[in-house]
């Protein structure tokens, strides 16, 4: 089987090989659009707009190998330039098994690389490129109390602060990059709330991030739930870190348009590892999700 998500939140269709939908984490079918065939070569060819059997939209992927549980992860969702987004990548992951996971990373993700999955009964999954472990996911219970709960209007107000404006050492990361474009990247920019607790940033997901439920697909709710944590961690703003572990619980997820607030805190540090907790709201202050987080500091930028 072979498993491909598209730019536009989508996942690629494989020509006539027959397909299925699955559901992830129980919230409905068609997360994941699930390639089964015998092994061969797709056809070549442009990259055209279409929809799977269900309902999704598609693109037709360029000549690639098929094998079994492939993942490849598309340009569009980089956290460095060369490589995957750490939260896109844990939620990914995680979508593989049920309920609430951790996922370890334990090297930068490579983009537009195929790559297999290992299941290992119900709670253990492994991401692989060749032999090497890129990730590793398993089940796990996420707790915490949500200390603060900013408006939308606050959240916008501590936005107006985001650290990244000034200065950011990776400008096109999905998440958190002010170069990339709305509609392209999250563009969510957590900034200082008063009285330093934590960070904030308001989201309005944008309708490419939908699955064929019609609501954000879950690796996107991973991925606004990442970023934020570290610029919680990062008070200096001077320090390199990358996403070495995130832990997450996603309760509801929000529809295109919906007004979301993520949040995020400091939770503690232990030499070059740094903790963080992170939550995303409605804009009424429900709890959609909660992550925990390691940053781990490194010496110089990918």
């Amino acid at each position: 089987m072979s498993v491909r998500r598209t730019p536009h939140g989508g996942l690629a269709k494989s020509g006539s090989v027959p397909t299925i939908c699955r559901s992830i984490n129980g919230f409905g079918p068609g997360l994941l659009h699930v390639v089964a065939g015998a092994a061969g070569r797709q056809q070549s060819g442009s990259w055209n707009h279409g929809e799977n059997e269900c309902g999704q939209l598609t693109h037709k992927p360029p000549p690639l190998d098929v094998m079994k549980n492939q993942v490849i992860i598309d340009r569009r969702y980089c956290g460095p330039p060369d490589s995957g987004n750490g939260g896109y990548v844990c939620g990914l992951v995680a979508g593989f098994l049920e309920g609430e996971v951790e996922v370890t990373l334990r090297r930068p993700p490579p983009l537009n690389t195929p790559m297999t999955v290992q299941l290992t009964g119900q709670q253990h999954v492994r991401l692989l490129e060749g032999s090497d472990l890129v990730a590793e996911g398993r089940s796990s219970p996420v707790v915490f109390d949500i200390p603060v709960r900013p408006s939308f209007e606050q959240a916008r107000l501590a936005s107006g602060s985001y650290s990244g404006f000034d200065q950011h050492f990776y400008p096109t990361c999905f998440v958190c990059g002010p170069a990339r474009k709305a509609g392209d990247g999250l563009r969510v920019f957590a900034g200082p709330l008063p009285a330093d607790d934590g960070v904030a940033a308001p989201w309005v997901p944008d309708p490419s991030l939908a699955d064929a439920t019609g609501k954000v697909g879950v690796e996107f709710v991973w991925a606004a739930l990442d970023c934020p944590g570290y610029f919680a961690v990062n008070s200096e703003r001077h320090r390199y870190m990358l996403l070495g572990r995130m832990a997450a619980a996603i309760h509801h997820r929000p529809r295109p348009g919906d007004r979301c607030v993520v949040v995020a805190w400091h939770s503690g540090s232990e030499g070059r590892k740094h903790f963080a907790l992170s939550a995303l709201l409605t804009d009424s202050g429900n709890l959609l999700g909660q992550a925990v987080a390691t940053w781990i500091e490194i010496d110089r930028p990918l």
